[in-house]
């Protein structure tokens, strides 16, 4: 909140604040006393006011979120992709395969894991380039300062990087290689202890010893 929006909103506080009923009116000599309202009195009353106030109102505390910062809500960075790994797929997995127990499940899971890490890649890919956009944009505007356009063309470089890791993340995906197979391989063994747990519970998978 800036200095003139908070002496606007503590006066804009005092203009429309009442004043509290009392529940007992002071005598005096057997009279109700007179309430002091003159001109002089509320001048004062408002002096008074204005004296108490905090030191936040002259005083900007509040500190600036840094674009550096983490984001969560998925728009800096690969926070989307984070999202994507911080899932437990063997927890996922093993419900699945004790509920429905079927090689469609397995099947139909695996694939949607894939296609979610793909639509985050692109979301990631997204921002990136929007980052470099901004940085060139910038470039632009600060001219040949040498200082500041080294800092941003190793930050343009190390995009660029990243952009193309991505995309080759996206195309590994495609023949069931790379990141995403971490995911698939934990999802996996969660179906088939599932699976296994739920044999186990109906009786069909007896030990060895018994055949």
């Amino acid at each position: 909140m800036t200095f003139l929006n908070k002496i606007f909103n503590r006066f804009e506080a005092l203009n429309t604040e009442q004043l509290p009923v009392a529940e007992h009116v002071p005598e005096q000599d057997g009279y109700p006393m007179e309430i002091n309202s003159s001109p002089e009195n509320l001048e004062k009353n408002m002096t008074n006011s204005i004296n108490e106030l905090s030191e936040d109102l002259f005083v900007d505390s509040t500190v600036p979120l840094s674009k550096h910062q983490p984001d969560h809500t998925g728009k800096a960075g690969n926070s989307t992709l984070s999202s994507f790994f911080a899932k437990d797929y063997r927890f996922m997995g093993q419900n699945d395969g004790f509920e429905f127990h079927t090689f469609e499940t397995l099947s139909v899971a695996k694939s949607k894991i894939k296609s979610d890490f793909v639509f985050c890649v692109d979301q990631a890919i997204e921002e990136r380039k929007s980052q470099k956009l901004e940085i060139l944009n910038t470039l632009v505007k600060i001219g040949e300062l040498p200082e500041i356009k080294n800092l941003l063309t190793n930050q343009l470089q190390d995009l660029e990087e990243r952009i193309a890791t991505l995309k080759e993340q996206k195309e590994l995906s495609v023949d069931n290689e790379g990141w995403v197979m971490k995911a698939i391989h934990a999802y996996h063994l969660g179906f088939v202890q599932g699976l296994n747990d739920w044999l186990a519970s109906e009786g069909l998978l007896l030990p060895v010893s018994n055949i």
